[in-house]
Parts: C-alpha cells; structure tokens; sequence
C-alpha cells in the first residue's frame, strides 16, 4: 500500500516522545511516485531537531516534545515538493476523471 495522501493529510508531526518521519507521516510525491528520498530527509530532520534539542537542554527537561521539527520539514525541499502537486489526487476525482488528473 502506498501512503498517497498528500500534503493535506500530512498529520502531525512531533508528538511527546517521538517524530514521524518518511512513509509514517505520508511524505509520498504522488506525481513522481518517489518515497524514499523525502524519507531520507524526514530521517536527516529528525536526527538534527532531536540533536538540537538534546544540545541546547542537557538535563532533559522539556524535550520530550520537540517542536522544531514540523518547522524544519516545512522549510525543506519535501514541503516544496510535495506543496507542487498537493491537487495532484484530488484532481482524479473530479467530473474530468483520469483527464483532469492527466492534465
């Protein structure tokens, strides 16, 4: 199964203790079918935010959620990848059909 949903359905991100990244979070471009490179770079974000806030707070005490990470992905070339063809599906389902997704 494909996770296609697109930039609508992105969910969110950060949650307390942990950080969706790559597939889990949706971050498929549905046009160019091409997955793994913004997963990698969902994985690379991830590691940065969590190594920021482990560096900037060293004893632990408000890291649990690390919001900095949803900023990082919108600022990155998977938001403006996937931000290109956000109307990419719903397109399929207009009265145009497959012509209108073609197009």
């Amino acid at each position: 199964a494909l996770n296609e949903g697109g930039v609508q359905s992105i969910p969110r991100l950060a949650v307390p203790g942990g950080l969706l990244t790559g597939c889990a979070a949706g971050f498929m471009n549905v046009a160019k079918l091409k997955g793994t490179h913004n997963a990698i770079k969902s994985g690379i974000l991830a590691a940065e935010t969590t190594f920021k806030a482990i560096r900037d707070n060293p004893d632990g005490a408000n890291s649990l959620l690390i919001n900095d990470y949803e900023n990082a992905i919108k600022s990155s070339s998977i938001w403006k990848d996937m931000f290109a063809v956000r109307n990419i599906k719903p397109a399929f389902h207009t009265s145009s059909g497959l012509y209108g997704g073609i197009v």
